[in-house]
């Protein structure tokens, strides 16, 4: 699944942030949600809020690829989760960090994270981005 955050005006008063998800051309499923929380939104909140929806969009039962171009998302989700746990998640965007880890751990399958590299030509990744942008 190709996952990605936009942010208009990211971290200034009037921000706006949206989430998106893309399953496949044909897929019911695919979604861009606007960012709940404090204000001003940001591009990371919304790259989180959007691997957020597409793991609770999909089946725990099976395995799930999400591929982003948001380092800092893969970061916080695979390698520093103990450690905001620990300070009680008052990191920035701890509420939805708490909440993707949570539901990660509640996976019967295993997730993988890959990582895209921005502007390389991906069709997928760019049905994503759009989703995004026009959310």
């Amino acid at each position: 699944v190709y996952v990605q955050g936009a942010c208009k005006g990211s971290g200034t008063e009037g921000a706006t942030a949206v989430g998106a998800v893309f399953w496949g051309e044909t897929s019911n499923a695919n979604c861009a949600l606007t960012v709940p929380g404090p204000n001003p939104p940001t591009n990371n909140r919304a790259a989180i809020y959007a691997v957020l929806l597409a793991v609770k969009s999909s089946n725990p039962d099976v395995s799930l690829m999400i591929l982003t171009n948001s380092e800092y998302t893969i970061r916080h989700a695979c390698y520093w989760a103990g450690k905001n746990s620990q300070i009680g998640w008052s990191c920035p965007n701890g509420d939805l960090l708490k909440d993707l880890v949570m539901l990660l751990g509640w996976r019967g399958a295993p997730t993988r994270f890959v990582r895209i590299e921005r502007g390389v030509k991906n069709l997928r990744a760019e049905e994503a981005r759009k989703l995004a942008q026009n959310g």
